[in-house]
């Protein structure tokens, strides 16, 4: 490896750098969040380490009274399985097994809100900014609900949030694919959004916001 990461409790199961690619961001399967400064200072020695982590912390709790057996080992841990960084840098989201995205403040790492709706694991966030500074958060689970069509018996719902006033308000939902949806991400030059799901299949969408 060109540079290792100290030791990890979980496993890492998404990373992302921040737009500046200065600050990396990890998530884990006991549901820990940590994010690494100064990549920008490394010299280029394949030996080293990256140093401490900036921050480090809890993201998702477990909850040891969960007994329903579609969320895997929730009693015990709580996976984070996507997370991203806002288009400015000071805010990143991250999703997970506990049904919910959480919005952080990279600067005083406390909790900024939380995004509900989804009923199984939260699988893919991504966001994105528009002109006059509207921020849309993107978010894909593999459940049969929303917060929107209360009554739908499919999988393969996308739910596209507004956080501009600090509070997650749903601007659009939809059922795109027959199966789970595994990933998703923004265009970085429109408002176009594509996602990946169980059924094989790719889609291409335009969000007018």
């Amino acid at each position: 490896p060109v540079m290792e990461v100290g030791k990890v409790e979980g496993s890492v199961i998404h990373m992302r750098l921040d737009g500046k690619h200065q600050r990396l961001a990890l998530g884990t399967s006991s549901g820990t969040l940590l994010v690494y400064d100064g990549l920008q200072s490394w010299t280029g020695d394949t030996s080293g380490s990256l140093p401490p982590p900036l921050a480090s912390f809890t993201a998702h709790p477990p909850r040891p009274n969960n007994v329903d057996m579609r969320f895997g080992q929730l009693a015990k841990q709580a996976e984070i399985w996507s997370l991203c960084w806002s288009p400015c840098g000071s805010r990143i989201a991250t999703c997970s097994e506990d049904q919910s995205t959480r919005i952080w403040d990279t600067y005083s790492w406390d909790l900024v809100t939380t995004l509900v709706g989804h009923t199984l694991a939260v699988t893919s966030v991504d966001w994105k900014e528009f002109e006059g500074g509207r921020n849309l958060i993107a978010t894909c689970a593999d459940d049969r609900s929303s917060p929107i069509l209360v009554c739908t018996t499919q999988h393969g719902h996308l739910v596209a949030w507004d956080t501009s006033r600090g509070v997650g308000r749903v601007v659009t939902e939809r059922k795109i694919h027959c199966g789970s949806i595994e990933g998703l991400t923004w265009a970085k030059s429109s408002g176009a959004l594509a996602t990946v799901g169980g059924d094989c299949i790719v889609h291409t969408m335009q969000i007018i916001y």
